[in-house]
């Protein structure tokens, strides 16, 4: 989306049944109905299957002369281009260059230095963005390792202050050279439907694997309770039997004559 005067700028996705991806609508009306998309900057420049004409409309921003910058993903049979629709000069428009490779881009931003107006342009998936000088008309490519951009913005402008790039990452990884057919992006789709059953999959077998093991240890632990209270429920306490009192042989050898006898042992006198 970029914004002008009282114009708004959008750029829709490409799909069968959408015949333009450049449109426009204005933000000041007489009328209290919601405002219509406008085909921009015509029907004509929006014709599909012509490489003429924008094919999919991408990342948009706007200069400070008034230029609307957009970036063109074009489609199967056509390259992608970089174009300026002079908004201030009866929306002239102008093709400024036409990359000589064919990947799906997707986010771009300006940056208006003293040494040029240079264009940045990210890549879906791949690590490294397009960089565009418009005063030589040149464009390379720099490497981000490790990071897989998707989004792409810049910081504002504050004094003195060197302004900073910020790259949006890329969750998905994504073939860029082969996702796009006819704007579509039909391999995208699939590997994002793919990626997303095969990760529903885990977290869900991981969840079941988590409660059988969680089941089966409550259950150990409650088999090992029970059996201990029924071990100390069932446990008798033995009584140790009293021993009589040792009887020296002397004692015994004289109960026995005394039976045999018929002796009677008077008591011991009481003192």
């Amino acid at each position: 989306m970029a914004v002008f005067g009282t114009r708004i700028f959008l750029s829709l996705e490409k799909f069968d049944d959408i015949p333009v991806t450049l449109v426009s609508l204005r933000t000041s009306s007489a009328s209290s109905s919601s405002p219509k998309l406008t085909p921009f900057p015509s029907w004509a420049m929006n014709k599909w299957k012509d490489c003429n004409k924008i094919q999919a409309a991408k990342g948009l921003d706007v200069d400070s002369v008034g230029r609307l910058w957009v970036l063109d993903n074009g489609s199967d049979s056509c390259s992608s281009k970089l174009w300026t629709i002079d908004l201030a000069n009866n929306d002239q428009t102008k093709l400024i260059i036409q990359f000589p490779f064919q990947k799906l881009k997707h986010d771009l931003v300006l940056d208006e230095t003293p040494n040029g107006t240079f264009a940045y342009i990210s890549l879906w998936g791949e690590q490294h963005i397009v960089v565009f000088n418009l005063e030589r008309n040149q464009s390379w490519t720099l490497d981000t390792p490790g990071i897989k951009v998707f989004s792409i913005a810049l910081s504002p402008i504050k004094d003195q202050e060197p302004r900073k790039l910020y790259l949006g990452v890329s969750t998905t990884p994504t073939n860029c050279t082969s996702c796009i057919k006819g704007g579509n992006f039909p391999g995208k789709r699939q590997a994002d439907e793919s990626t997303n059953y095969a990760l529903i999959g885990s977290v869900a077998l991981f969840l079941v694997l988590s409660c059988i093991i969680s089941l089966w240890i409550t259950l150990r632990i409650r088999k090992t309770r029970n059996s201990n209270e029924k071990r100390n429920a069932g446990a008798e306490e033995m009584e140790i039997p009293t021993l009589p009192s040792p009887v020296s042989p002397e004692l015994v050898d004289e109960e026995i004559e005394n039976d045999l006898y018929g002796v009677v042992t008077a008591p011991p006198p009481r003192s």
